[in-house]
């Protein structure tokens, strides 16, 4: 294993503790990164610990004694991606509000009925 997780060898790979340790010195650019895509701090920090997890749970698919970073990135910028993808959900779901006009409506023929014919 590298400093600042440029390379993982295979011991890191399958002790959680060592992997935690060769993404640790990544998560400030992946908080970066998804907060950059997100623009929301929270949010950012959400999923940068979602694409760790998920680094974890996909580790079998990093190529042994490739760099590090590139692979976590693009999780990183995955899970940005999704985030986004479900915030728009969320807001294209939310019901539209439609004002209720009855009201109006009658206020509008009671009125036009005191009118007589011609200025109607």
């Amino acid at each position: 294993m590298m400093v600042a997780g440029m390379a993982a060898d295979d011991a890191s790979l399958d002790d959680q503790a060592a992997f935690a340790s060769s993404l640790e010195p990544l998560l400030p650019m992946a908080f970066r990164l998804a907060y950059a895509m997100l623009r929301r701090r929270e949010e950012a920090e959400d999923v940068v610990q979602e694409a760790a997890l998920k680094a974890w749970w996909k580790r079998n698919t990093f190529r042994r004694g490739a760099q590090l970073r590139p692979w976590f990135l693009a999780i990183v910028a995955n899970e940005s991606k999704m985030a986004n993808r479900r915030a728009k959900r969320v807001i294209d779901a939310a019901p539209e509000v439609v004002p209720d006009d009855s009201a109006d409506v009658t206020d509008l023929r009671r009125a036009m009925s005191t009118l007589d014919a011609q200025t109607r």
